[in-house]
């Protein structure tokens, strides 16, 4: 899928599922940024969260529960301060990731845990 037809995918998407306002550009132009420069890596795992996700971002890491939640200041202000469940353009880039199949990293973390714990 080119880059192009990934965005028309993106505001087709956006507009059936998310809401009846737009996202900013900005917004999704930095999701697809995140996509394009493959940042976004796969936390496989059997925990309850079955999508979890790792994201290496430009201002620090970010771990995201599709749909639910992101550990940046945007999603978290946005929450506390307005009470609107916007997604902040880490959730909406791994929410792409996960529906256009463009996940290029994958990580199994029980493996990753185990590694950590026998060390």
């Amino acid at each position: 899928m080119n880059y192009n037809s990934l965005r028309i995918n993106i505001r087709k998407y956006l507009k059936r599922y998310y809401y009846k306002n737009k996202l900013p550009v900005k917004r999704i132009n930095k999701a697809l940024e995140l996509i394009k420069e493959n940042k976004i890596v796969i936390l496989e795992n059997s925990f309850p969260f079955e999508n979890l996700y790792y994201i290496k971002g430009k201002k620090g890491d970010y771990y995201v529960i599709k749909n639910v939640a992101c550990t940046c200041y945007g999603f978290v202000s946005l929450l506390v301060k307005k009470y609107k469940m916007k997604p902040c353009y880490h959730i909406l880039a791994c929410t792409l990731v996960k529906n256009y199949r463009l996940d290029k990293k994958k990580i199994n973390l029980e493996g990753l845990v185990d590694s950590i714990l026998l060390k």
